[in-house]
């Protein structure tokens, strides 16, 4: 019996109530990487999905953060 390895996904691709750990940031606006960090979107922190339409609002820690469909491209997580 092999081990299952999970894929990251982007952010984007999670529905309400879902969520996982934060693996990497993918940024294609050079201003989003230091907007993320800034925000607490970094690598190892877990993230929840409250709502996905028309903003992604994700809880990280204990901060509320809405971001727009490109930014939650960015975002990639191994879902739990």
């Amino acid at each position: 019996m092999g081990i299952k390895k999970q894929a990251a996904v982007p952010l984007s691709a999670l529905k309400k109530g879902q969520g996982g750990r934060i693996v990497g940031l993918k940024p294609s606006r050079k201003a989003d990487l230091q907007k993320f960090l800034t925000l607490g979107l970094l690598p190892g922190e877990k993230i929840t999905v409250l709502h996905h339409q028309p903003l992604h609002v994700v809880r990280v820690g204990y901060s509320q953060i809405a971001l727009d469909r490109e930014g939650a491209r960015a975002v990639y997580i191994l879902a739990e």
